[in-house]
């Protein structure tokens, strides 16, 4: 067993890891999070073999390192996010342009932690209280 399996395994002891059933990526609506397909052994395990590969490329061994520190669920876990603001002034849309350029809220995605989800319900009121036009990629008009 290699150190990144031992470390895995440890992890999957510890944490009882459950699946990461999404109903946006489920439902194909979002595929940002393209390591939901991934059981999450195999999952985890990727992430400490790139963790592992990334420092010895600079000659740190993992006898070097704390423990390697991975969120105890999926849930809320996301630190980096990117959205689109469609629709309306009235009704914005928070979340992703499709390549049909259609909109999908991704507002209540679980992956984002819930302060992002209450940063963006407050950004969703600013744009309909100031009455801000999100960006028409149709019609080159907008705002936002």
């Amino acid at each position: 067993m290699t150190c990144a399996d031992d470390l895995t395994h440890t992890y999957l002891a510890k944490t009882g890891h459950e699946n990461a059933e999404c109903g946006y990526f489920s439902t194909h609506r979002c595929a940002s999070c393209n390591l939901l397909s991934i059981t999450p052994g195999h999952r985890i395990d990727r992430k400490i073999k790139t963790i592992l590969s990334a420092l010895g490329a600079h000659r740190i061994t993992p006898t070097q390192i704390e423990e390697i520190v991975l969120a105890a669920s999926p849930w809320g876990s996301r630190r980096k996010i990117k959205m689109a603001i469609t629709g309306s002034a009235i009704d914005p849309i928070i979340g992703i342009v499709r390549q049909d350029l259609s909109s999908e809220d991704l507002s209540e995605c679980p992956l984002m932690p819930e302060m992002m989800k209450g940063i963006l319900e407050y950004l969703r009121d600013t744009i309909r209280d100031l009455q801000l036009p999100p960006y028409d990629i149709k019609n080159k008009t907008g705002e936002l």
